[in-house]
């Protein structure tokens, strides 16, 4: 089985990690995790339409990361579906299982929340930056890495085996020629390695004694090498991968594997690592079988994989998995642990999910024949996720796990786990029954593979549609169809050639179910394929539309309708609320991007399927969107009335430092959670500035998308800098950031040209702990990729000979068109000028034009035409713009005629320049 990871199991989940993170990166915004369970085909097709991605599969029940447009999507359809967590990453979270019950019973007991750990259908997530302290506190406990590659969704019905066996000469044959002394042989071989721990050498020699073995039994044997925990030693691991090639249908594999790598939990791996139950056991079926079916020749390809790495995470079989996606596998057999027995038991367990039943029951009735053992299926969690068959399961392949009933508790991962604690009669049985069972699938008649049901958009009849057979055998095909599972009313014999067949005279919107198998002679499949479908004549309205800003258009998506006879999707548009629609365009894809909208208005849309026969869906949901024209200068987002600061104070302060910057202004309630990319999308640069608790962890991934536009992004106020963590290492290269400690912050010192950061020590806030200290804490420092950015601010300290002073506390990254600016000290607490010339710069920075004080008409110059106005409000009593500081251009905080001979001078006679009026006030 799998060995107990404290830090090296991390370091194996990111190296893992890393190859799933080109897949997750291309969706962003997948932060959502869901849990959802198929109840039906249709469920299934409704999930695959959706734009979630499976990241976890047990059986029928999928987790989804996802984003709140995908999770309606899929309640909408009526799925079965409960959202779990937001803010979801692949690589921060791995599962948690363990051979030991009472070990996950300590560990429920533990006061973790729902951030930390999820439970899920007898399955638990943990976040991987808990794991080490969870294992060390509780060594029974082991973790997996979640896949490493996008799980296929499908919906699978538990179907008995209609597979009878035939030949049973051959198959008494079989089982009676494997060899408990082989067996034995082979045990003690591996053992005497004396270590066969992944990166020792001895694994080595065992991999070269291995494909020796299989050789020698004419299989065709070859050495697979996988990158062996790229983050620690940049070296390579091996599989051993032989062939028992099939005479007829060869592209048709049989995989039987077992991990033959060892470990221990207490003592060095790299020295004594005998792992004879777990799993030399393992092993030695694989060669056994391999040894047997040598005198026989099997139709099917029987491939042989002895995997390593597996130890460690499962490194080798998700290596291979990940590499053999598009193998044709009928069903995939693990052997891990199958030696230990104590006392009169004569059970074994047989792991299996509802698409493995059907083989797992054939086998358990060979094991039963030949072994006189009996078998126990096992579907639930647990154990199921401990061994090589997983990532095989994970990939949507059949899959079943072969393991003994009395778990080895007593020499498990020791260096008592030698040949001699192994019971070789037990062991014997098993592969007796295991031997039997493969050479019975390696007989069978194929699977139906790729089944599905299509409406033919007539309302009386379907059609049923499969894969072309790789398997060159003489056989018929069998369709059953019924009005519910497992109904066969109605029965078609097939010849092999076909890949389609329509079912006609059919009742409109009833529900069938219809099944697929393979007939040669007396047998048939051993699985059942099985898929449903409704006739209707008019086309099912589209699924999941979407309206979402593009530039200077507005982009729509919608999930087609699964007719076969849809040509096209009408496009109907209205100015938002008027409910005025009118035909824009027909298209025969799913989506469109309607570049004749205008700046100023939202759109509402709704979207028809047309068929052949210009019969027309339902109008699916009305959904509205504004294009993103970036044509205004600096958006202003000011977080206030969270209680960290005055607002009453900081709002006047900002507005001074912003004063002399065309922007427009958004001041963010305490109870908005959003700012929509609709707003965002309608400017090329965004100041997010937060001094308190922020919104901004709602948000971010508006920003994210402002990003992806070419928007320039500052950020401003220590607090922000939790919610940007999550990207901050693609934006900023940012490695890690620390809260400096209490009141040590006098200011920070401008690099490259940014103005020093200058402390107002009269301002009262929590950051000076309400004036009692002339210093602020609560003030982020930052270690970062210089590749990525630079750094445009350094902490000033209260001693300058401490740790903290002159580590970096702002950054700058310019890649590509971007220019974003995280800074991690206050804006609130400067000083006046200081925050005027920091905000200027990163407005000049970003391309933002300057304001200009005193122009009351907003043409961007003074003229006499300002004068005019000014006369106008001071005499004519003419309404004051909002800021009335903009009219006191001599800073002497009132608005007087003074005022107006002030901007004549300035104008005509060479005085001085206007400027922004009574600061902060």
């Amino acid at each position: 089985m799998r060995l107990r990871v404290l830090s090296l199991m991390l370091a194996i989940v990111t190296a893992m990690s890393a190859v799933s993170q080109g897949r997750i990166a291309e969706s962003f915004d997948r932060d959502i995790l869901f849990q959802v369970r198929l109840h039906s085909f249709r469920d299934a097709q409704t999930v695959i339409r959706s734009d979630a991605l499976a990241v976890l599969r047990s059986g029928n029940m999928y987790l989804m990361a996802g984003t709140a447009r995908s999770l309606a999507d899929i309640r909408d359809g009526g799925v079965d579906c409960d959202s779990l967590l937001s803010g979801f990453r692949k690589d921060d979270w791995v599962l948690l299982s363990s051979h030991d019950p009472s070990a996950m019973t300590e560990f429920s007991s533990l006061s973790l929340g729902s951030e930390t750990v999820l439970r899920i259908d007898g399955q638990t997530l943990l976040r991987r930056e808990y794991a080490e302290g969870i294992v060390q506190q509780i060594d029974r406990l082991e973790l997996i890495p979640l896949p490493n590659f996008e799980v296929p969704i499908k919906f699978v019905m538990p179907s008995p085996s209609r597979f009878i066996a035939s030949q049973s000469e051959l198959l008494d044959s079989v089982a009676a020629m494997v060899s408990e002394d082989s067996l034995e042989s082979y045990v003690r071989r591996l053992e005497a390695f004396v270590t066969r721990y992944t990166p020792s050498d001895s694994v080595v020699a065992a991999r070269d004694w291995l494909v020796s073995k299989f050789r020698s039994y004419g299989c065709e044997a070859v050495v697979d090498s996988f990158l062996y925990l790229p983050a620690l030693y940049g070296d390579y691991a091996y599989n051993v991968v032989a062939d028992h090639t099939g005479t007829s249908a060869p592209e048709t594999y049989i995989i039987i594997c077992g991990h033959f790598d060892s470990t221990v939990q207490s003592g060095n791996p790299l020295v004594l690592a005998p792992g004879a139950d777990d799993n030399a056991s393992g092993t030695a079926m694989c060669l056994e079988i391999a040894r047997v079916l040598s005198g026989f020749d099997t139709p099917k390809t029987v491939r042989f994989i002895c995997f390593s790495g597996e130890e460690q995470g499962l490194l080798g079989s998700y290596a291979y998995v990940n590499d053999n996606r598009n193998l044709n596998i009928e069903i995939v057999l693990n052997a891990d642990m199958i030696a230990y027995n104590t006392g009169t038991n004569r059970i074994v367990n047989m792991y299996c999910k509802d698409d493995g039943r059907a083989h797992a029951e054939l086998i358990g009735q060979m094991v039963s024949t030949y072994g006189f053992l009996v078998p126990s299926y096992i579907s639930s969690s647990g154990f199921w996720e401990l061994s090589d068959h997983y990532p095989f399961h994970a990939a949507g392949f059949r899959a079943l796990f072969a393991s003994e009933h009395v778990f080895n508790t007593l020499h498990y991962h020791s260096t008592h786990d030698i040949a001699d604690n192994c019971d070789f009669a037990y062991m014997t049985k098993i592969v007796k029954g295991c031997a039997a069972g493969v050479y019975a699938i390696a007989q069978a008649p194929p699977a139906v593979e790729g089944f599905e049901i299509a409406d033919l958009g007539k309302g009386d009849r379907l059609l049923a549609r499969w894969k072309a057979f790789v398997d060159p055998r003489d056989f018929d095909i069998v369709l059953r169809l019924g009005t519910f599972p497992g109904d066969s009313s109605f029965k078609f014999v097939l010849p092999k050639s076909d890949t389609t067949f329509p079912l006609t005279d059919l009742a409109e919107h009833v529900e069938y179910f219809v099944s697929a198998t393979v007939t040669m002679g007396d047998s048939e499949s051993i699985v059942r394929s099985e898929a449903s479908g409704v006739p209707v004549a008019a086309p099912e309205t589209p699924s999941a539309v979407h309206a979402s800003p593009g530039y200077r258009a507005i982009d729509l998506t919608w999930s087609a309708s699964p007719q076969i006879d849809v040509v096209g999707y009408k496009i109907m548009r209205s100015v938002r609320d008027l409910d005025q629609f009118k035909y824009i365009a027909t298209v025969d894809s799913t989506q469109f991007a309607d570049s004749s909208v205008d700046r100023s208005n939202y759109h509402d849309y709704y979207v028809v399927a047309v068929d052949e026969d210009s019969i027309e869906s339902e109008p699916t949901a009305i959904v509205t969107s504004r294009g993103a024209f970036f044509d205004h200068n600096l958006l202003v987002i000011l977080e206030t009335g969270l209680g960290f600061i005055d607002a009453s104070n900081a709002i006047p302060r900002y507005r001074y430092a912003l004063a002399n910057i065309e922007h427009t202004e958004y001041l963010m309630p305490a109870t908005q959670d959003y700012f929509t990319i609709e707003e965002l999308g309608q400017f090329r640069s965004l100041f997010w500035i937060c001094d308190g608790n922020t919104a901004l962890y709602n948000n971010i991934e508006a920003l994210r998308w402002l990003r992806g536009w070419g928007g320039n992004i500052m950020i401003g106020g220590p607090m922000t800098v939790d919610p940007v963590s999550q990207y901050a290492s693609d934006w900023f290269g940012l490695q890690s950031n620390d809260e400096a400690p209490d009141t040590s912050f006098l200011g920070a010192k401008g690099i490259d040209g940014w103005p020093d950061a200058v402390i107002d020590t009269s301002v009262k806030s929590e950051f000076n702990m309400q004036g009692l200290s002339a210093a602020l804490r609560f003030v982020r420092v930052f270690e970062y990729d210089e590749i990525v950015s630079s750094s445009n601010y350094r902490y000033q300290s209260v001693d300058t000979l401490d740790n903290w002073n002159n580590l970096v506390c702002g950054l700058h990254s310019a890649i590509d068109t971007n220019q974003i600016v995280l800074l991690g000290y206050p804006i609130f607490h400067l000083e006046l000028q200081s925050a005027r010339s920091i905000m200027e710069y990163a407005a000049d920075l970003f391309g933002v034009p300057r304001a200009v004080a005193g122009d009351v008409n907003e043409d961007a110059r003074l003229t006499i035409v300002d004068v005019l106005q000014m006369i106008r409000i001071l005499f004519l009593a003419e309404p004051m713009p909002a800021d009335v500081n903009w009219l006191d251009v001599n800073a002497d905080c009132e608005f007087n005629i003074i005022d107006v001979q002030f901007l004549i001078s300035y104008m005509y006679l060479g005085g001085p320049d206007p400027s922004y009026g009574c600061a902060g006030n």
